[in-house]
Parts: C-alpha cells; sequence; structure tokens
C-alpha cells in the first residue's frame, strides 16, 4: 500500500488552477521531492496534503485512508516551514514539545522524547536557548526535530533550506538524509533547487503550471527527461535545430549536455554515427575541477561544453576554431511544437 495517494486532484484560486490534474503515489518509507520553478504548485500540493488547504476536486488518502474531510490537527503529519516558524518566546525544548503537549504526552515521556530527538539533530545542550541565540541551521534543526518529535506518519518539507547560505545547505540537506534513512519516515520535500532534488531523493516529480511533467529518480530525471522542459529546467543542456546538426534525420530539436560535448582544436577524422559541428570559442570559464566553454556555432545558435579535471596546457582561449562532437549515445530528441520526446 502505498504512504501517500493523490488522484486528480485540482485546486484553483479565482481564475489561476494552482493544481490541474495531479495523481501521485509515494510509497511507505520513501523520499520524494516535488520540484518545480516558483508558481508550479507544488506548495499548494504540500498544503492539500496537511489540510491547510482543501481540494476542489480529486483524493488525498495516507495509509489507506482518505484525508479529504480529515482536519489538519488529525492527519498526524508533521510540517517543516521554510520560516522555521519558531516560537520566540519559548525556549528550544518548549518550541519541540509543543505538539507532543498538544497531544496529552507526559510530562516525563515528553521530557524524555525532546532530549532524544535534539541529540538526533545534533542540538543536545540547546534545549534552554531561545530561537534568537540560535544560527539559522540551528533554527531549522529545531524545526525539524519539533516536526519528527510527534512520530509523524509523513514529514514534510517546504523548501526548508532557502534561507541559509550555500555551504549550511549542502551539510544539512546530507543530515536531513541521513537522518530519514535511519527513522524510514516517509517524507514529501519541496523545493526549487535542482542540485539538492538529485543529491536528497528517492524519486522526483517536476511540477510545471500545475501539473507532473515527469516521475523518476534523480538518473531518469536527469539523463532520460521526458520532455523539453524537464530537459532544460533540470541542470543545463543544449537545444540544436536538427537542419543545421542533422540535416538528413528526424525533424525537431537534438538536445545534449555540456559534458557530453567533446570539444577539439582539430577536425574528427571518424565520427560514426556521431554528430558534429564546427565553431569559434566565445569564452572559457574555469571553476576549479571544470572549463565552461561557449561555442559560436553559426546559424546553429551557441553551444555550451565542458571539459572536467582538465590540464592547464589544455584551456582553449577565447577565439579559437574549435571542433565540436555529439555523441550520439547522449543525443535526445524533442518535437520542437510540443516539447515532447521523440
Amino acid at each position: 500500500m502505498a504512504a501517500i495517494e493523490l488522484e486528480a486532484v485540482e485546486k484553483r484560486f479565482g481564475e489561476v488552477r494552482a493544481l490541474a490534474g495531479v495523481s501521485l503515489s509515494i510509497a511507505s518509507g520513501e523520499f520524494f521531492t516535488l520540484l518545480g520553478p516558483s508558481g508550479c504548485g507544488k506548495t499548494t500540493l504540500l498544503r492539500t496534503l496537511i489540510g491547510f488547504e482543501a481540494v476542489d476536486a480529486g483524493s488525498v488518502s495516507v495509509g489507506g485512508r482518505p484525508m479529504t474531510q480529515v482536519p489538519t490537527s488529525q492527519r498526524n503529519m508533521g510540517m517543516v516551514f521554510q520560516s522555521y516558524a519558531l516560537f520566540p518566546h519559548m525556549t528550544v525544548a518548549e518550541n519541540v514539545a509543543f505538539g507532543l503537549k498538544n497531544r496529552g504526552v507526559s510530562a516525563a515521556d515528553c521530557a524524555s522524547r525532546v532530549a532524544k530527538i535534539l541529540e538526533t539533530v545534533h542540538l543536545a545542550g540547546f534545549g534552554d536557548r531561545t530561537p534568537e541565540q540560535l544560527s539559522g541551521g540551528q533554527q531549522q534543526r529545531v524545526g525539524l526535530a519539533r516536526a519528527m518529535v510527534i512520530e509523524p506518519l509523513v514529514l514534510l518539507m517546504d523548501e526548508p533550506l532557502s534561507n541559509l547560505d550555500a555551504k549550511l545547505r549542502v551539510q544539512l540537506r546530507e543530515e536531513i538524509r541521513a537522518l530519514q534513512r535511519e527513522t524510514g519516515i516517509t517524507t514529501l520535500y519541496v523545493t526549487h533547487d535542482q542540485e539538492e532534488a538529485l543529491a536528497v531523493s528517492d524519486r522526483i516529480a517536476v511540477m510545471n503550471q500545475g501539473q507532473v511533467q515527469q516521475v523518476g529518480t534523480p538518473w531518469e530525471i536527469y539523463h532520460a527527461p521526458a520532455n523539453a522542459f524537464v530537459a532544460s529546467f533540470v541542470g543545463r543542456i543544449n537545444f540544436v535545430d536538427a537542419e543545421h546538426l542533422d540535416p538528413g534525420g528526424a525533424p525537431g530539436q537534438i538536445a545534449i549536455r555540456p559534458e557530453d560535448v567533446e570539444v577539439s582544436t582539430e577536425a574528427h577524422e571518424d565520427l560514426g554515427e556521431d554528430l558534429s559541428l564546427r565553431g569559434a570559442t566565445l569564452s572559457s570559464t574555469f571553476t576549479g575541477p571544470v572549463v565552461s566553454y561557449a561555442v559560436d556555432c553559426g546559424p546553429a545558435g551557441q553551444v555550451h561544453a565542458e571539459r572536467h579535471s582538465p590540464a592547464a596546457e589544455a584551456l582553449i582561449p577565447p577565439g579559437t576554431e574549435v571542433f565540436l562532437r555529439f555523441p550520439a549515445a547522449a543525443l535526445a530528441r524533442y518535437d520542437r511544437a510540443t516539447g515532447r520526446r521523440l
């Protein structure tokens, strides 16, 4: 039985169709991520699941139990917010214990569970502090502890790391994933950060304009995007009209990731089934382990290529004539009008 089942869920705000027939099945113990741009409906979907928003059509169930008519307080879900949402007048321990006290847990059991979860999120000894005495990362750990201490059926996380700096985001996402694996709690995670989604998820649903564009593992989402939107939203990708790159082949757009484009200052002698373009480098950007090239390929447009672990003598200066090779195995074709993969 799926832990979470959404079937043809619809939600409107006036004339705006925020959710357009969303259906998802999330397995028990799965770390499932909703990924998409701002306004795509991912947070609205989270809010309908916990009961903050009523659905206009469709059904929501958790553990086989229909949730449409169940109030939020009885859905047994934990929620971690983007804004931390801590009570400033309460200590860390009091914030974490809030949900337990509302459920009538005894004082002794409450203290024991709070101490245990604070140790789990690396905040042992912080119970007497107030939120203003904590860093942003520590405040988010308190929010996570408060959501998990009630032992919910489902943990919901709405952009929990977006207020943190880049280094702390990486650290906390690793901690969250490790904690989820340890506890086995079913987790629905919302983010617009593609790298974050790829790093933490068992599966990802990419959303746009209130609809699910694709559901798959991180590998499937990145390497086998179902349509042009997914391909362009998750990671960087080149789109080249087939008429410029493969005039004798099928029409449409040919897509390839920059890391799959081979760049050389010498012409390729044997292409086999691979394709190629000639151009001139516009720029080369060194970022440590990677050098990124922007190449002007005339009518075919600008193409981006990457070299990983480049040697200093291999850097190609701007204005150099180069030859790009597109390995056949790395190519995908998309319909220009509909964006569907061909």
